[in-house]
């Protein structure tokens, strides 16, 4: 079925055209949010604007429509030590099943070996409505540091990372089009 959807995905890194649609998002997803953190356009500048992070964002179509900006993830680089975290990974209730959070996530780290990172932190923090998401960077090979039920920290070296590479997506980089 996935196959059939003819799925692209354009990825967008410190775009400014959408920041009002990322602030939005931080705000309005709360299923697949890892951490629930909300950021106003202002916040989102400004993480743009720092050279220390990295604003990742997606773009959803298939063959029956545009779902526009529909994924986001937020990371802080910390270039000296080559470590980053993620502040904030989350994608919209529209998108979810498609699998278009591994191919999100391959491009993330890809990325991020490109800019010389090698260890990579996550944190999922419970929130009402995220128990989905609750084993997500598990699912995508990152090692659970320590945890309980309402917070989990995680860590990935780099270099053991398994992409995905689901060749049923079509991945786009949004500088090009």
């Amino acid at each position: 079925y996935l196959k059939s959807l003819d799925l692209k995905l354009t990825l967008h890194i410190d775009n400014q055209t959408i920041i009002s649609r990322i602030s939005q998002l931080t705000q309005k997803t709360n299923q697949f949010n890892l951490t629930t953190k909300r950021y106003t356009e202002f916040d989102i500048k400004k993480f743009m604007e720092d050279k220390k992070y990295k604003v990742f964002a997606f773009n959803v179509k298939d063959k029956f429509g545009d779902y526009g900006i529909t994924g986001l993830c937020i990371v802080l680089v910390d270039y000296p030590n080559r470590k980053a975290e993620i502040d904030t990974f989350l994608m919209s209730c529209r998108v979810i099943g498609r699998k278009v959070d591994f191919s999100f996530s391959d491009f993330i780290i890809e990325h991020l070996k490109e800019l010389g990172v090698e260890l990579l932190e996550a944190k999922y923090i419970k929130s009402l409505k995220n128990e989905q998401v609750v084993n997500f960077y598990e699912r995508i090979g990152f090692e659970l540091i320590n945890g309980n039920e309402s917070e989990k920290s995680y860590r990935l070296k780099l270099s053991n990372y398994k992409p995905k590479c689901l060749e049923y997506i079509k991945v786009e980089d949004g500088k090009k089009n």
